[in-house]
């Protein structure tokens, strides 16, 4: 680098403020040339990097980092080739730092001289530049560029600040993106005054940078058939049509960049709700599974007693009135043995059972009462063993199934996805089927679940069941001059709270754009008592009578025939 004699002691003066006003961590000089006395490095007292070929420099270690490139310009644009070479590997880390370009030759047209080297930085979004020049009848001249709204050189000799903020301001500079409905993320609407409005808590933070930092919306139109996912966003991002996406979607990496996450974002399995009993089945649902294995081994416990005691009191086991003494001693029933004994065990064991009945009988029946005169459901899908057993069908977006399937486990949960179109899958759960489960967003899941507030009982149920969780963010170039400040603006709102005020506005949006209606709807849980609720009860009756009724008559008819072979037996085996 070389700097001129008579500038000298000014120019320096400029570096110093400039180290003060930013705290620079080190001064690099990316290109060869002539430099500055060991006397000026001693002033500046910050690490000073030469860097004699870039190409087989590791710009990792100077990535994020606040640096100042000083870039010596030695002739008149014959030398912009040169250069272009040696920083065409220090790319990434000069957007984050602030560069000089400082011509070493009187400039006779500052304008026309200094734009090929500012349309090379704006188009590798290196917007902290500068160009540092002697002019004709002119010294200490300073220019630099603004590309917003369109692309212009301008002259910043004296002012305040050596590198203005320029995307403090963007002068309506054009922002494109995509605008599908995506509730609740985006969606547009006319209001009751007939304005177009847009609603969705993504769409309310895009719309807050917007107006932060004086940018214009600029719709990028596509059909509307298409479905909406990762891959179309980022191809729409790298193909250039999209400065940024207003759809928050899952990051899935290169070849583009996003911003701060909006937030975790879980996959799960949106399951029917449950299923209303018939009165019928009440008696068959009227006690837990555990409740009833207590019983049974309260039951065999006492039948194990009883069996002891008539040991004790007649010498052998008598299984039958053993049997019988238990059945009568859990339905508080007198018991069958009579009173053969009044020895102190059979009281206490009996009146243990005698009050272990009662509780039970007692339990049963109260619970039978209030079995009849409320509605009941089947227990509600909650795991993926739940789903498999019930075998539950679930569809799924049929490019969603292709990019997370070897994520789906076990496989014979994976047999029941149903992979569909995204139009038949709008169609289903706009629907009043519930015979299907369907994969969806939790974040659309909930806003879904909000729509199903006033129905009389709610079609779905958000499982625990979920298939993937996604950081989602705005899609945007890579090494896009916005990414800083819109995400300033994604923190901004989190910090003030306006995100979760946003989630909350949706669902009044939803109402005013007319995706939903309110309907206030009254179902009466209760239900009187039927013949319905007995049938069961009657049948079990019926079947019972008819069956001692056929053995009866089992029993009239063989008894002859029953005897003489039980005579013939008898004389058979008592003949010597």
């Amino acid at each position: 680098m070389v700097i001129i004699a008579d500038g000298y002691s000014l120019r320096g003066r400029q570096i110093r403020n400039l180290q003060e006003q930013f705290n620079f961590h080190t001064i690099i000089f990316p290109c060869p040339g002539q430099f500055p006395s060991d006397t000026f490095f001693k002033e500046i007292n910050t690490p000073v990097l030469f860097i004699v070929n870039s190409s087989n420099y590791d710009t990792k270690k100077l990535l994020s980092l606040n640096n100042l490139f000083i870039i010596p310009v030695e002739g008149h644009q014959q030398d912009l080739r040169s250069i272009l070479k040696c920083i065409s590997n220090l790319e990434e880390i000069l957007r984050y730092g602030k560069t000089i370009l400082w011509l070493n030759y009187i400039v006779q047209k500052p304008f026309e001289d200094t734009t090929p080297y500012f349309e090379y930085m704006w188009e590798n979004k290196v917007l902290d530049v500068v160009a540092v020049f002697d002019g004709e009848g002119a010294p200490d001249q300073t220019f630099t560029y603004n590309p917003f709204p369109s692309f212009k050189v301008e002259n910043i000799s004296g002012g305040e600040e050596m590198f203005p903020d320029k995307l403090r301001d963007l002068n309506g500079f054009p922002i494109t993106t995509l605008i599908k409905r995506d509730e609740p993320r985006i969606f547009k609407y006319k209001d009751y005054r007939g304005r177009m409005k847009f609603g969705g808590y993504a769409a309310k933070i895009f719309l807050a940078f917007l107006k932060k930092h004086n940018a214009t919306l600029e719709e990028y139109f596509m059909p509307n058939s298409t479905y909406l996912n990762a891959r179309v966003l980022a191809n729409l991002v790298t193909d250039g049509h999209v400065s940024i996406s207003m759809h928050p979607y899952a990051q899935i990496g290169s070849p583009y960049d996003g911003s701060y996450p909006t937030g975790f974002i879980s996959t799960c399995i949106m399951v029917p709700a449950p299923q209303e009993i018939s009165p019928e089945e009440y008696l068959l649902v009227s006690f837990p599974s555990r409740l009833w294995i207590l019983l049974l081994v309260t039951a065999i416990f006492t039948l194990i007693l009883n069996l002891n005691l008539n040991k004790s009191i007649t010498g052998k086991f008598e299984l039958g009135l053993a049997l019988l003494d238990t059945i009568c001693g859990l339905v508080v029933q007198p018991f069958g043995s009579g009173t053969l004994s009044n020895s102190w065990k059979q009281r206490c064991i009996r009146i243990t059972v005698i009050i272990f009945g009662f509780f039970i009988a007692s339990i049963y029946g109260s619970r039978l009462a209030s079995v009849f005169v409320t509605r009941l459901f089947q227990p509600p899908l909650e795991t993926k063993e739940d789903i498999i057993q019930a075998k539950l069908k679930i569809l799924i977006i049929r490019v969603d199934f292709i990019a997370i399937c070897d994520r789906i486990q076990p496989q014979e949960f994976q047999d029941l996805m149903v992979p569909t179109e995204a139009d038949v899958m709008t169609a289903y759960r706009t629907s009043s089927n519930s015979s299907y489960g369907y994969v969806i967003p939790d974040d659309k899941a909930v806003f879904y679940l909000l729509q199903q507030k006033y129905l009389k009982r709610r079609l779905d149920r958000f499982s625990e069941v979920c298939l993937v969780r996604l950081l989602h963010g705005f899609f945007m170039p890579i090494n896009s001059p916005f990414k800083n400040i819109f995400n300033r603006v994604i923190l901004q709102t989190f910090q003030s709270g306006l995100y979760f005020k946003w989630r909350q506005d949706v669902f009044d949006e939803a109402f005013e754009a007319g995706i939903f209606t309110r309907q206030m709807t009254v179902e009466n849980m209760e239900t009187s008592i039927s013949v319905a609720h007995l049938s069961l009860a009657w049948t079990i009756l019926f079947c019972g009578l008819s069956c001692g009724l056929v053995w009866f008559f089992i029993e009239i008819v063989s008894k002859k025939y029953l005897l003489d072979v039980l005579s013939y037996l008898k004389r058979k085996y008592e003949m010597p």
